[in-house]
């Protein structure tokens, strides 16, 4: 039925532009020269700027390993258009994340998109 097939085709292709939800669970900043290592901050923030989605959420598995100490600069956020929401939720399970730049590196930069920060310390 063409009718049915046409519903199919709506229903995957919303689902495939929902947002994505990413847990950073790689603690510190390793390999911050390069695009990141594992699941830590920078590779997710890497990841999200590859992705075509809007509505993506970045939370923290941490645990009591709350403070990120950035050795370089973290990735701009240049999420695909203006439109695009991004959500950084660094409540942790209670431990609320700390972003930390040491007096040398800024925490976020957003260049497009928006984005929304709750939940998070950054210092420096």
């Amino acid at each position: 039925n063409m009718t049915i097939s046409k519903v199919a085709l709506i229903l995957i292709l919303q689902a495939s532009l929902q947002g994505a939800n990413y847990v950073v669970s790689t603690p510190g900043d390793p390999n911050s020269s390069g695009g990141g290592q594992g699941t830590s901050l920078r590779a997710v923030l890497n990841m999200i700027n590859q992705s075509s989605s809007s509505g993506d959420t970045v939370t923290f598995n941490l645990g009591s390993n709350n403070v990120i100490q950035l050795q370089d600069m973290l990735p701009l956020l240049n999420l695909t258009t203006n439109t695009n929401n991004l959500v950084i939720d660094g409540s942790n399970g209670g431990n609320q994340i700390v972003i930390d730049g040491g007096g040398t590196v800024r925490g976020f930069y957003a260049r497009q998109g928006n984005v929304e920060i709750e939940n998070l310390t950054v210092n420096n």
